[in-house]
């Protein structure tokens, strides 16, 4: 088992204001599981050089 003191928060998490997307659906053209890996992939914020935060891509 992990530790529970390992885990990192996640910033409004149980805000009101963030909710489910209500609009039309998304039609991806690869495996859900590749898309939920880069929904929860923190990557983005955390990396000072990575993905949209610096100059560099993520990967």
């Amino acid at each position: 088992m992990g530790n529970p003191a390992d885990i990192f928060e996640i910033e409004n998490y149980d805000s009101p204001d963030w909710g489910i997307n209500r609009g039309a659906a998304m039609e991806l053209d690869c495996n859900y599981l590749l898309m939920c890996d880069n929904l929860l992939d923190p990557n983005v914020w955390i990396g000072p050089l990575c993905g949209y935060r610096g100059a560099k891509p993520a990967f």
